[in-house]
This record gives structure tokens, C-alpha cells and sequence, in this order.
């Protein structure tokens, strides 16, 4: 209740709060905050409802979370235009969201590479391919940020042994979101990047076990797909997710 409080016990009082990421907070954390602003309380939340994924943090809609907080004299405004991706990229991570997609899509300033998916029959050939890969892009774009990202901690471990045991240079194991923002590889969990953004990025074992379909499982496909600045890639051991599969032809 009330005020969080300075080391000598006088309430902090801040002119304004901006908080990022909303839609993974709860209306309780977010109550908090608030009682940290001063008499004017102003505000400003910012958030992405299709990149909403954590799934017990009580997030909704902006209407049921502007009612939970008791917040009065709100605006919602909606930015349109995606800066950070091609259009390729945007296109692809708005068809994942399927039904949970603005009717609105974003508006795009730049064009790329097409998002490609490949498909092995075991992980030993897909460590291959992407080590070979990433060898070949660490040397020709010394200072490219890329992020190979997995839906799990074992299968980060599982590709980072790989790619160390393939001699790729500058593969760094990401945990607790311990990034070194450096030029090289991230391996780390989809979950870990939310907010962050990558020259190349790589969604791997995006199959069918990792990725149902389902609404959680578009929301963090999209996630992984929206930290792509240049270039998206997808890899798949066995049969791919059916939320992928109908939208990439297989390579």
C-alpha cells in the first residue's frame, strides 16, 4: 500500500514514469509504479498486446487494465510504422499471429531478403549447415549482430556446444539476459530478447513439438521474428510447426 520509499524513509516521488513492456506486467506491479508519481500522475505505458508472453501477468486488453489501475484521463495511441524490420520480416511475424493479428497491419519503410525455412532430418545436420553459415557471416560481416534463438534452455545449450564444437567464432551463451550488445552470436531463448533487436536473427527447432499451434506459441514465433533487423532465418529437425509451414516454402 502506498509509496515505495527511500533508504531514509521519505516516499519517492517522480514527475513522470514511463514503463516499457506493459503487457507483462500486472495491474498490481504497474499499481506500484504509479504510486511512485507525483500529485500529477502522469504516466505513460508503453506496450505490444501480440507480444504478450508471459502468460500469468493478468494482461488482457489496454480497457480491463486502464479499469484495474482505477487510471483516469488516458489516450491510447497506436504507432503504425515498424522501423526496426523489412517487409518481409514484418509480413512473415504478422502471419504468425493468425487470428490474433491487428487488422491493421504496420507500415513498413524498407525491403530485404526473403525469410526462408530449412527443414533437416537430424540436429547433427542442422549444427552443420548453421556453423558453416555463421562461420562464413561472422568473416564477411565482422561487426553484424546475430541471434540464434530456441524455445528452451537445453536446446540453447544443445546448439551453443555445437557451434563451439564447430570452432565458430564469437559464440557467446546467453543467460538471465546477460547480453554483451558486442558484435558476434547470442544463443539464447526466444524469451530472453523481448525488447532487443538483431542484424540477422535465427529461429531454431521451430517444429511441431516446440510450436504447436496455438496462441502462445504464435506470440512468441512472433517475438523471435520481430528482434530481425536484415535477415530471418528458420530451421527445423523433423516436421516443421504448422504455424510455419503454411506460410514459407521449405528450402
Amino acid at each position: 500500500m502506498g509509496p515505495l520509499r527511500a533508504s531514509g524513509g521519505r516516499p519517492i516521488r517522480y514527475r513522470h514514469i514511463a514503463i516499457d513492456e506493459v503487457q507483462d506486467f500486472s495491474p498490481l506491479e504497474v499499481r506500484v509504479l504509479l504510486d511512485c508519481a507525483d500529485e500529477r500522475q502522469s504516466v505513460t505505458l508503453a506496450g505490444d498486446t501480440q507480444q504478450h508472453v508471459m502468460k500469468d501477468a493478468g494482461f488482457t486488453s489496454w480497457t480491463e487494465f486502464f479499469d484495474h489501475l482505477g487510471l483516469q484521463s488516458t489516450a491510447v495511441n497506436t504507432l503504425r510504422v515498424a522501423y526496426r524490420s523489412t517487409r518481409e520480416i514484418v509480413s512473415f511475424a504478422q502471419d504468425l499471429l493468425g487470428p490474433l493479428a491487428e487488422e491493421e497491419p504496420p507500415i513498413t519503410t524498407r525491403s530485404g531478403p526473403a525469410v526462408e525455412l530449412f527443414r533437416f532430418s537430424h540436429h547433427g545436420a542442422c549444427v552443420a549447415f548453421l556453423a558453416d553459415v555463421l562461420e562464413r557471416l561472422v568473416h564477411e560481416e565482422p561487426v553484424a549482430s546475430v541471434a540464434l534463438l530456441t524455445a528452451s534452455p537445453e536446446v540453447s545449450d544443445i546448439y551453443y556446444q555445437g557451434l563451439l564444437g564447430s570452432e565458430v567464432p564469437r559464440v557467446r551463451r546467453v543467460v538471465d539476459q546477460e547480453f554483451t550488445f558486442a558484435p558476434g552470436i547470442e544463443v539464447t531463448e526466444i524469451d530472453q530478447v523481448k525488447g532487443l533487436e538483431f542484424d540477422y536473427v535465427l529461429l531454431v527447432e521451430v517444429n511441431a513439438s516446440w510450436f504447436p499451434d496455438g496462441n502462445a506459441a504464435r506470440r512468441l514465433l512472433h517475438v523471435g521474428a520481430t528482434r530481425a533487423v536484415h535477415q530471418l532465418w528458420l530451421t527445423s529437425v523433423g516436421t516443421p510447426s504448422p504455424i510455419v509451414r503454411a506460410l514459407l516454402e521449405e528450402v
